[in-house]
């Protein structure tokens, strides 16, 4: 497994997998918060952008969903 030696990186890579976990637990609007905080960081950030795409997809926007992911 690849570990982020980047004090940033790892600290982006905690923010991904606390937003993945409020995601689980269906706190969409706190997930959404934080994947666009990592976004800020990293515009390109693939999980970001893919998860904030499924978050826009659930109240029924799929024009922003497929945009983003």
């Amino acid at each position: 497994m690849h570990r982020p030696t980047d004090p940033a990186q790892s600290q982006l890579s905690a923010k991904l997998q606390q937003a993945v976990a409020l995601h689980q637990r269906g706190q969409l609007s706190r997930a959404q918060r934080l994947y666009e905080e990592i976004l800020s960081e990293q515009p390109r950030n693939f999980d970001a952008l893919h998860l904030l795409g499924v978050i826009a997809a659930v109240p029924g926007d799929p024009k922003k969903a497929v945009d983003l992911i």
